[in-house]
């Protein structure tokens, strides 16, 4: 989990976070703009991997990792390949990437969410430092892969989807700076406000989707799973959406005013 509603200050010190920055910061500014490679998903997954490394501060597993960035053995004795596992002292960041034109799908990210679980299940010591799952994309989701994301506590990114941190943070940004003498238009500074608010509300009700807090570790042999009410995915993934296209809109008009401003 990375907490959304404690102060920005606080957020922004988050490994987590910066993780879940850079994935944004990669599928939204640096892959448009990054030379194609002659690989089967055009070199997203092994430039992906340089940045986060890039980021500083990241044990960032190789190619066709199979032990979740380690010595892990999965329950089922299957061994599956994790796209990306990058490790810090105090979080592990596990991310799926998928560099094609088609929207991710619920069984594209249920798929992820039971590898990762199938090596938690016989792995309890895993969940002795926060876990933070992020599914990358290139194009889209479809609405139900956004819920199925959003309903098992995985972070989405696209280049129009932020996750639920990053997307706290713009607004913050944008409080800040309304405060600090930028002038929005009448409309725009309403909607930012209906967006904080809206943005809070989905962090609070998201609050127990997070694998840190379905989990708990006991001991080396003993896990305990507690259990979440459903949250209706569906209403969340579109609310969602809305809230990511509202910021998105919201920044294009704070860009214009500040560009307005230093003109001569």
């Amino acid at each position: 989990m990375v907490p959304t509603l404690l102060p920005p200050d606080v957020r922004r010190a988050s490994p987590a976070f910066g993780f879940l920055k850079g994935c944004y910061r990669f599928v939204a500014k640096e892959w448009p703009h990054a030379e194609r490679e002659d690989l089967p998903d055009e070199g997203f997954e092994h430039q992906f991997r340089a940045f986060v490394r890039g980021l500083g501060h990241w044990e960032v597993s190789d190619e066709r990792e199979l032990h979740l960035g380690a010595d892990y053995v999965p329950a089922s004795g299957t061994l599956h390949e994790v796209d990306i596992v990058a490790n810090r002292p105090e979080v592990r960041a596990v991310a799926e990437l998928k560099n094609h034109s088609a929207a991710v799908g619920k069984n594209e990210v249920i798929v992820f969410f039971a590898k990762v679980l199938d090596y938690i299940l016989a792995n309890p010591v895993l969940a002795l430092k926060q876990i933070c799952l992020a599914f990358v994309c290139r194009a889209s989701f479809e609405p139900r892969g956004l819920a199925a994301c959003l309903g098992l506590g995985i972070h989405p990114v696209c280049s129009k989807i932020r996750p639920l941190p990053v997307l706290q943070d713009s607004v913050d940004i944008l409080i800040r700076e309304t405060r600090g003498g930028l002038r929005l238009p009448r409309d725009s500074e309403q909607r930012l406000y209906d967006l904080q608010a809206e943005v809070n509300n989905l962090s609070v009700g998201l609050t127990d989707t997070w694998l840190d807090a379905r989990l708990g570790y006991q001991s080396k042999s003993i896990l305990t799973i507690h259990r979440v009410s459903p949250i209706h995915a569906g209403e969340f993934a579109a609310r969602f959406t809305s809230a990511n296209s509202t910021c998105s809109d919201i920044l294009a008009v704070a860009r214009d005013v500040s560009a307005q401003r230093v003109m001569p």
